[in-house]
Order: C-alpha cells, then structure tokens, then sequence
C-alpha cells in the first residue's frame, strides 16, 4: 500500500514543501493514510510515513501524530512519547 501512496497519492511531493522542509499537511494526509481504525503502534505509522515521506525527521512526525490526537482525528493508547508501547487509531472525524 506503502508504494500505492507514494506513487499515487503523492507522486511530486518532493515538489510540496515549505523552506526545504515536508509541510505538515502532507505529512498529515500521510500519517491518516496509514492508519486504521483498528489501533496500530506509533512505531509502525511513524515508519510507514518514512518510508513514504523519505527525508522527513521522524520527530518531527510524531509530533504531528500528537496534533492530530490533539485536533481529534486520532485517537490514541498510551503515553506518545513511547512510541513502541503507544497506539493509533482513526477516529472516524
């Protein structure tokens, strides 16, 4: 699915950034792309987007896992700043 995303959905988005940096909307399209309803670790959906997204800090993915728990549209289990032991899932928002 991974390679259907970054050939499909985003086929130029070495093109979509802001100061040499990958713009957090796409980061976020990306991150609610690979997530289910079903919980998923945070480890995984930060690799996932990686792959996806090559380039992008991881950290700085995370933190956009966390303002999308924030703004609603995940939900999440566990402390995220762990993210081996912590998981996400869509809410349906």
């Amino acid at each position: 699915m991974l390679s259907i995303l970054d050939g499909i959905m985003f086929p130029m988005h070495s093109l979509l950034t802001v100061g040499g940096k990958m713009s957090p909307e796409l980061v976020d399209q990306t991150i609610l792309a690979s997530c289910k309803p079903q919980f998923l670790k945070v480890i995984r959906i930060i690799g996932d987007v990686d792959r996806v997204m090559n380039g992008t800090k991881v950290d700085f993915i995370a933190d956009r896992i966390k303002a999308l728990v924030k703004a609603g549209r995940l939900e999440a289990a566990g402390n995220l700043n762990r993210w081996e032991a912590s998981e996400i899932r869509l809410t349906g928002k």
